[in-house]
């Protein structure tokens, strides 16, 4: 028999949903439920709607890990959008060319980065907006005329019908490196990301580490690096705590891992 349940990322979102995870979201001063979490993520999808962001539309986001960039993981693909996870460690050049080459129509970005974007922004054709981000809670000035500040959208909470999508649509994009040439782009489907997760719950479940809902996840994998290694994901499907440590720094990390 065929079985036509469409395997998409909003679909691993949603368990948690249903269960009331009270797991948290752990991001500089910023703590919350992953059931708040969804919360944001019907404000931020409001938000970029509004942007102009519509099916098959790039969202691609320059930051490091927080939580904002994790309700991009969920809010961007379950409009039936992309996610381009910029890697911020590139060279200014293929930074821009990254952009330039998936043609992101709106750019998520930490203050910090904003003059590095200030000094492409000729070459950024085809981004309409963008939206920043902060953690002071006080939105950037920025060089760029349409320009939305990312608390004023999510605070919102504005609910958001996402629409029903083919578990074959896109949903992700990111750049390999350190090969030859120029950045190469890698697309993956909601398909592909679901099946991963459920491969990679499996996997670690039954492994030395027996990973399971109840532990604490601490990415050191950057999240614009292969999803993270897919590791996001899985949190989002089993509501497990997870401790986001910002820019990657030893002392921060030691203390987080103490703390939490």
């Amino acid at each position: 028999m065929q079985n036509d349940y469409p395997l998409t990322i909003g679909a691993l979102l949603k368990q948690t949903e249903y269960r009331r995870s009270t797991g948290e979201v752990v991001s500089g001063n910023t703590r919350y439920t992953w059931s708040q979490l969804f919360d944001r993520v019907n404000g931020l999808a409001s938000g970029l709607e509004g942007l102009g962001v519509k099916k098959g539309s790039k969202v691609g986001v320059v930051d490091v890990d927080t939580n904002r960039y994790l309700e991009a993981y969920f809010a961007v693909p379950m409009m039936g959008a992309v996610l381009h996870t910029v890697n911020t460690r590139l060279p200014p050049d293929q930074i821009a060319y990254t952009i330039v080459h998936a043609e992101d129509d709106v750019v998520m970005i930490r203050d910090e980065f904003l003059p590095l974007a200030a000094k492409m922004a000729t070459q950024l054709k085809s981004v309409k907006a963008m939206l920043t981000m902060s953690d002071s809670g006080i939105a950037p000035s920025s060089p760029f005329p349409n320009t939305q500040f990312y608390d004023d959208l999510v605070h919102a909470k504005s609910h958001f019908e996402f629409p029903a999508l083919s578990e074959h649509t896109q949903a992700t994009l990111f750049y390999t490196s350190g090969t030859t040439g120029l950045p190469k782009g890698v697309f993956f489907t909601h398909r592909q990301i679901v099946l991963h997760t459920l491969g990679i719950a499996a996997g670690l479940g039954d492994s030395a580490a027996k990973l399971n809902s109840a532990d604490v996840f601490m990415p050191l994998v950057p999240l614009f690096h292969v999803h993270g290694w897919g590791l996001p994901y899985l949190a989002g499907m089993w509501g497990m705590k997870t401790v986001l440590a910002g820019r990657y720094d030893a002392k921060r990390i030691l203390d987080l891992i103490q703390r939490e």
